[in-house]
């Protein structure tokens, strides 16, 4: 058996650009944790709550959706740094089955999978639980405001229950495209409730 790749949109950008992109992202989001809104430079004790200075934060930026959900090894097991092979699975299933997204459609899609509105700043804390389905963003009444979903305690608790994104950059900076924000939250909504085994 040949290493597969379950579903990946080609064509992202890498290096840096890359890095400009994320650059982008963590401006307009006031160099701070989307989610936590600790800001680079700074930690958060846990048991107090109490904001510290510590090792410098590391800020990265977080893709919502994702160019490659998953691939495996010939021996059955995921790529380090990947989802476990039966998420990988299932994230294909829920787009494809649960949306009803053609490949066709994903594929289109990878021209605005390394752009800001597919993107959030965060810690590396949450970026592991955003791209593990553990954390996800549910929309409110409110435009660029959302709820805060958690299906494990994150280390680092969230800075709230609602969170609500603005540019803050000294440029227009797209803001987190709601389509983005729903698709994650509802492929963590089916791996959390229905599909997903501990």
């Amino acid at each position: 058996m040949q290493d597969q790749v379950l579903f990946k949109l080609d064509g992202g950008v890498t290096g840096s650009r890359s890095q400009l992109l994320a650059e982008e992202v963590r401006n307009r989001e006031a160099r701070k944790c989307g989610i936590t809104g600790i800001p680079e430079g700074l930690k958060r004790n846990r048991d107090s709550n109490e904001v510290y200075r510590g090792p410098r934060m590391r800020l990265e930026g977080i893709h919502l959706f994702r160019r490659c959900v998953g691939k495996l090894h010939k021996n059955g097991k995921s790529a380090a740094g990947r989802l476990p092979d039966k998420d990988a699975v299932n994230v294909f299933t829920v787009l494809t089955l649960f949306f009803g997204l053609s490949d066709k459609f994903l594929g289109n899609l990878k021209g605005s999978i390394d752009h800001p509105s597919n993107l959030i700043a965060g810690n590396t804390v949450v970026h592991c639980a955003i791209d593990a389905f553990e954390a996800a963003l549910g929309a409110t009444q409110n435009v660029n405001e959302y709820r805060v979903i958690m299906f494990r305690p994150l280390t680092v608790p969230p800075k709230g229950d609602i969170i609500t994104f603005e540019n803050h950059a000294d440029k227009d900076v797209a803001l987190p495209n709601p389509l983005c924000v729903r698709v994650h939250a509802v492929v963590a909504e089916a791996l959390n409730r229905f599909i997903r085994v501990d």
